[in-house]
């Protein structure tokens, strides 16, 4: 026997095991000295704390702690041998501990599995029995260690009348809190986007790199999250179209792209071109290495960042906002599942699509409709544009516009193929469906049988309500004037008339003239 084990050890082990009040120990005789016979054992329960409170603590085993809390798994203990003659207190000073916690002195170095346990035999008999430090290793799931504390191997029993040869300890923990995640469209920041139709956006999912990720355990094993996985679940007015990339933020700023080995897809049910889906990302135990690994240096917070790709498809409501959120499950290294963490309903990303209604009368009496105008539309040119030579002129208000044609839908519901040009109905209407909010230009091709061309464009803005009844775009054509026909009987009349007004001048001029010579 390494010491005589006193009583007052349970009032010891008691302070030390994560209970908030310490008990009265009730000091019974203890009639015989420990067997030689009976295998000692320590098991050291690790849990996380719950809202029912702390559990006094007596070494005898409590099945109620671990029915009401969460085990944590790769938590690793020290358990040192308090040598002969070392002072103790009811918990362990500065002094002692650094007196005690020497590598001499370390009996065992145990790690909590699955069910938050780690369990130590000192070995049958009393040959080690006698007083042992514990001593939390430090865990980047959990917010801060126990205190190191005392227990006395065997431990006299709650009543101080039986020794008990296996002693249960709990020390509680507090874990870190989870990774959270965001959301942007086209560019990091950005949370909303207006597309056309079957236009290409590009989604970025952001999730934080939690500590735990992985880590290198006291005896150098790597220890890794049970699950770290991005599930995204498209709206069914977007088709997910692929260009899935995963990549690492780091301090620096610096974005590094992952081998797809570092992470993968399974569970995924998006497929390309069809509508809604799930998607999903799950980082591989090499990709979380990879990550923990190559973090750098600087002032940025890491992210891990999915980029993909989608297109809005004919289902889209017009002026609406397509939201898409994202989940992040998390599962930490001590086996703790955090709640799905979702981004904020106020920083959803979304992205939407507009469209206009085209009122054709006739200039001056407007319940007059005109059918049969032929309409194109176009906007703004770009550098791009301009470089691939699709852009054209056009005069605008006076001024010369570099501009582009677009196709989009002619009826509300945008089913159908995409179009270029648009034809008024017999009602004067005419749908423009499936654009991105903006300034466009509204050119007539073709003005309806008896009326004037416009001489110019016609400046609308499609945004969230222009689609709406209401607000439709008024355009008017004057009706054509009637002009004098050349060549008609009219003409050939005056003509006549004249020919023989000077005809009659002719003759009396003749004979007048004739008259006055013949009197000389």
């Amino acid at each position: 026997m390494k010491g005589y084990i006193k009583k007052v050890s349970t009032a010891v082990v008691a302070a030390m095991m994560t209970v908030s009040l310490l008990p009265t120990v009730a000091f019974g005789e203890v009639t015989s000295l420990p067997d030689d016979t009976s295998e000692r054992v320590l098991n050291i329960y690790k849990y996380s704390p719950t809202a029912t409170g702390d559990v006094e603590g007596d070494g005898t085993e409590n099945g109620n702690i671990a029915s009401e809390r969460i085990p944590l798994e790769n938590v690793q203990f020290d358990i040192y041998d308090v040598p002969d003659g070392q002072s103790t207190s009811r918990t362990p000073s500065t002094e002692e501990i650094n007196a005690i916690q020497t590598s001499e002195n370390l009996e065992a170095t145990v790690t909590t599995d699955e069910s938050g346990l780690a369990s130590y035999s000192f070995g049958v008999g009393s040959e080690n029995d006698g007083i042992y430090m514990v001593v939390e290793q430090p865990n980047p799931a959990i917010v801060e260690t126990v205190d190191p504390f005392y227990v006395n191997i065997p431990l006299t029993s709650p009543d101080e009348d039986a020794w008990l040869y296996t002693v249960n300890v709990y020390p509680k923990n507090d874990v870190v809190a989870g990774p959270g995640v965001d959301k942007d469209v086209n560019t990091v920041g950005n949370d909303s986007a207006t597309n056309d139709i079957r236009d290409i956006q590009t989604w970025i999912i952001r999730g934080d790199v939690p500590a735990d990720l992985c880590y290198e355990s006291a005896s150098g094993e790597g220890v890794y999250a049970k699950n770290y996985s991005f599930v995204d679940n498209l709206a069914s007015a977007l088709n997910y179209v692929g260009d899935l990339r995963v990549k690492l933020y780091d301090k620096s700023g610096k974005e590094t792209e992952l081998d797809y080995s570092y992470y993968s897809t399974e569970g995924t049910t998006a497929e390309s071109n069809v509508a809604g889906g799930s998607l999903v990302v799950s980082l591989t135990n090499e990709g979380m290495k990879f990550i923990s690994e190559n973090l750098g240096s600087g002032s940025e917070e890491p992210e891990i960042r999915v980029y993909f790709d989608t297109v809005i498809n004919e289902s889209a409501i017009l002026g609406t906002d397509i939201y898409n959120y994202v989940g992040l499950d998390y599962t930490n290294s001590a086996n703790k599942t955090y709640e799905t963490s979702y981004v904020d309903e106020q920083e959803a990303p979304e992205v939407h699509t507009g469209g206009i209604m085209i009122d054709k009368f006739q200039t001056g009496a407007r319940s007059t409709k005109l059918e049969g105008a032929t309409f194109k539309i176009a906007r703004d040119a770009n550098d791009e544009d301009r470089n691939l030579g699709y852009a054209e002129n056009l005069k605008v208000g006076g001024d010369d516009k570099s501009v582009v044609y677009v196709d989009f839908y002619n009826t509300e519901l945008m089913d159908g193929t995409a179009v270029e040009e648009v034809i008024t109905d017999a009602d004067g209407k005419a749908v423009i469906s499936g654009l991105a909010y903006g300034t466009y230009y509204l050119v007539e091709l073709k003005a309806p049988d008896g009326y004037n061309l416009l001489s110019a464009p016609v400046v609308i803005n499609i945004n969230d309500t222009s689609h709406l009844a209401g607000n439709e775009v008024l355009v008017d054509n004057s009706a054509k004037f009637v002009l004098p026909v050349t060549g008609g009987e009219g003409t050939i009349l005056f003509t006549l008339a004249g020919a023989l007004l000077i005809g009659a001048s002719l003759t009396l001029i003749l004979y007048f003239g004739i008259r006055k010579s013949l009197r000389k």
